[in-house]
């Protein structure tokens, strides 16, 4: 199971078409129920389609989030309560952290929790290893071009 930090890399990935590929050859993609109220309308509605469709699975938290949030919110407060949230999330699901590189503080963190992390080039390479669309996402990836 995968959990996309930047919800713009799943985005990116299902625009190339690709999410489907990846659920048909056994993926999970999973995304927080309480992370859509981070999104707008329209981006709430398409990730909800997505999951109508089978390509991501939107969950419901545990109950002990919000606990787990104000202990550890306290010893790291630069991540803020999202990002703690999503981590517990990612330590309770046993699911890997997609997560850029250069994100050194937020792969710090999840280390520490131990949450298995893996950038988006890995996870594409894991999963589809086409070398079709790799030099794109890379291309993509390095000039910032999505947000």
């Amino acid at each position: 199971m995968f959990v996309f930090y930047r919800i713009e890399d799943f985005i990116l990935l299902e625009k190339l078409q690709l999410i489907k590929l990846i659920v048909e050859r056994g993926f999970v993609i999973q995304l927080p129920q309480l992370r859509l109220g981070n999104f707008g309308f329209n981006k709430c509605r398409q990730l909800e389609t997505l999951a109508e469709k089978g390509m991501i699975e939107i969950k419901e938290e545990r109950s002990d989030v919000f606990c787990f949030v104000e202990k550890y919110n306290v010893i790291y407060r630069g991540a803020g309560r999202s990002l703690l949230a999503l981590l517990y999330f990612c330590q309770t699901e046993k699911s890997i952290f997609i997560v850029d590189e250069n994100e050194t503080m937020i792969r710090g963190l999840a280390k520490e929790m131990n949450i298995q992390t893996c950038s988006l080039i890995e996870f594409y390479k894991d999963t589809l290893n086409d070398e079709k669309y790799l030099p794109f996402i890379i291309e993509i990836k390095k000039n910032g071009m999505i947000k």
